[in-house]
Parts: C-alpha cells; sequence; structure tokens
C-alpha cells in the first residue's frame, strides 16, 4: 500500500507515525498513552498535528499496526515540553535518562499528545520512502 492509498481510508486529517520498541509494544499493550517527538527544528509533526487527527502507528521497517486519536496535544520549545514531559513520564513510558539527554541531543522543541481510542489493526504494508519518523499525509 502507499501513502496516497493509505490516506484514501480516512477522509480527514492524518498521520503517519514510526515507532521503534520498546515503545511500539507498549502502546501496543495499552501502557504508553502519551507520544512524544522530539526536534532541533519545527519539522512534523510540530505544527501539524492537532486534538482529533488520526494517526497510523507503524513499525520501524515494517507494516501498520494500528492507529489512534490525539486527545490533548501540547509543543512548545524545550523547557515548556520537557516539563510538560516529567509531569507525564509514567504515561510516556520512558527513563530519566531519556528525558536528561534530550538537551545533550541538542533537541529544542518537543511536541507531547495524548492517545485514544487506540485501535490494533492487522498489519498492513506500507511503503514509506525517507527517514521520517513522522509524515502528514497528502
Amino acid at each position: 500500500m502507499t501513502l496516497q492509498e493509505l490516506r484514501l481510508l480516512s477522509t480527514e486529517s492524518c498521520h503517519l507515525a514510526v515507532f521503534t520498541e520498546p515503545y511500539l509494544s507498549l502502546l501496543l499493550q495499552g501502557k504508553k498513552t502519551v507520544e512524544s517527538r522530539w526536534m532541533r527544528n519545527k519539522i512534523a509533526p510540530y505544527g501539524k498535528v492537532h486534538s482529533g487527527d488520526l494517526v497510523y502507528v507503524k513499525k520501524s521497517g515494517g507494516p501498520v499496526m494500528a492507529s489512534f486519536r490525539v486527545g490533548w496535544r501540547l509543543e512548545g520549545a524545550l523547557p515548556l515540553a520537557l516539563a510538560y514531559a516529567v509531569q507525564h513520564q509514567a504515561a510516556l513510558c520512558v527513563a530519566d535518562a531519556f528525558l536528561l539527554k534530550l538537551e545533550a541531543d541538542k533537541k529544542n522543541f518537543g511536541v507531547l499528545m495524548e492517545v485514544t481510542r487506540l485501535h490494533v489493526l492487522n498489519p498492513v504494508p506500507v511503503v514509506k520512502p525517507g527517514m521520517n519518523g513522522w509524515v502528514v499525509l497528502p
């Protein structure tokens, strides 16, 4: 399936998010209820994802495995996003070391979003060009 074919499955704003382990399994088990993305520059999903948007969950190097709706979302400069991440650390399923490393990795911005209405899907192979971990579907 191509990204355009995946996009045709929905008439609303949707995204494709690539997940690696252990975060994919934690999400699929319902333990990870907040997703975060960290970046040096304002790239997607910064400024692109909104409450109510549909997000398809793709395994890194594999198929689309699930979908979820974005509940609340917060985006901003690292200090603001990091403070919010600390408040939601258990829901993010990240260790202290992960959060401490963001500054050392020169991340300047963060996006946090609530995972709602998670649906595990039958795996759907999708061809995604490039290395981006987040794609706004055309």
